[in-house]
């Protein structure tokens, strides 16, 4: 998948960042981005990827990005601002990052 391959590892030390401590702290958190797409699209691997509004990935973020597990790309609106979920419960926010 091309959007894939656009996204880094990590989005640097300019990055807003959000270690999840609880889903509502988080839900917070993602409302507050200075996100104003409707839509999203979530890639976990080469084979899978979901658009969804970006009302729907907030209300329902722990659906999408399990701890443990799989780190998920998420591109905003028109994909130049990218939002990462790490494995490890980290968020990162960057806009304009391509």
């Amino acid at each position: 998948m091309e959007l894939l391959a656009k996204a880094p590892n990590t989005l640097g030390p300019d990055a807003l960042t959000h270690e999840n401590s609880d889903r509502d702290t988080t839900r917070k958190w993602l409302r507050e981005l200075p996100v104003t797409a409707s839509e999203v699209t979530l890639v976990w691997n080469q084979e899978t990827a979901l658009n969804l509004p970006w009302s729907t990935f907030v209300s329902y973020w722990s659906d999408f990005c399990y701890p443990s597990s799989d780190d998920v790309a998420i591109f905003i609106g028109t994909h130049c601002d990218l939002l990462l979920w790490h494995h490890y419960e980290v968020f990162e926010f960057k806009t304009g990052a391509f």
